[in-house]
């Protein structure tokens, strides 16, 4: 992919440490959370050919742990000589998700990648409006659907258009909250959605007919049933909202149209654009159903 793009906004893939950091962000997107030293065993096989040092893969893991990539996402209970003892097992974050996308590798398993690192990385709710839903139930179907609906070339060239276009319009993901990622990067999953429609149309019906066979499932009936109307709302609210502004913007622009070079601008404004904001407002209430 784009190196200098990569590097730019993904600041744990450029300088010292770089290449450790590739290791193990692509070693817990593959096999999911792992233990220090599982990571490190993993990492002698998708390493380069240069030895790597469990020492040196330790402290990448605290790191990336500092920065958010990785997460600890559980306990495995391990045998050190004739003692046992609870190690902390080490998963990717969101951000860290994001991150393992530029691997080739991780995107042709990309379904694979979500469901290891599902209860890691993605929230434990999804809001849809004032709806919320349990994302144990919820993540599956979708999985399924996406598994059922893109055959893997497609849904590869999905992910990588997605996440090309995430990285060219976002700042660096590390000055980005998690909480906020997704919201930076629904935009550009769309688009790239659409171009994958475009470029495989006749995918088309291949989806609708995975979405149909989803809903014989009484689970899934049933968040549809939910989830359909709370979306509906939400887009339907968005569009208020955007319909206002648009309101708004009209109304100064007329406004400003008829201004005179004599006219003293401000006063002019706080006159005239109250009330082109009722009679618009007034248009609108009579054309409502």
């Amino acid at each position: 992919m784009h190196e200098q793009l990569i590097e730019t906004k993904i600041p744990i893939f450029k300088g010292k440490g770089a290449k450790n950091n590739k290791i193990v962000i692509k070693a817990l997107a593959l096999y999911g959370p792992l233990i220090k030293y599982d990571i490190f065993k993993v990492a002698q096989r998708i390493g380069s050919k240069k030895r790597v040092y469990y020492e040196t893969l330790s402290r990448r893991v605290d790191d990336l742990k500092n920065k958010d990539y990785i997460k600890q996402a559980g306990t495995r209970t391990i045998t050190v000589g004739k003692r046992k003892d609870k190690s902390p097992t080490y998963g990717l974050t969101w951000r860290g998700l994001i991150a393992s996308l530029v691997f080739e590798d991780v995107r042709s398993n990309t379904l694979s990648t979500i469901k290891k690192n599902l209860h890691s990385a993605l929230p434990r709710k999804i809001s849809l409006g004032n709806l919320e839903l349990e994302a144990g139930e919820t993540y599956p179907l979708i999985l399924e659907f996406m598994a059922k609906a893109y055959p893997p070339e497609v849904l590869e060239a999905w992910i990588t258009a997605g996440l090309l276009s995430f990285l060219r319009q976002t700042p660096s993901i590390e000055r980005i909250e998690q909480e906020d990622l997704w919201g930076y990067a629904l935009p550009t999953v769309r688009e790239a959605a659409s171009e994958v429609n475009r470029s495989y149309p006749q995918e088309a019906k291949a989806r609708i007919g995975a979405l149909a066979e989803l809903l014989d499932n009484p689970k899934t009936l049933e968040l549809a049933k939910k989830g359909i109307p709370a979306i509906a709302n939400y887009y339907s609210q968005q569009l208020e909202a955007l319909q206002s502004i648009v309101m708004i913007l009209n109304a100064v622009r007329q406004v400003i149209l008829d201004l005179k070079p004599e006219d003293k601008a401000s006063e002019k404004v706080m006159q005239e654009l109250p009330k082109l904001l009722l009679k618009d407002s007034s248009i609108k209430g009579e054309n409502s159903p």
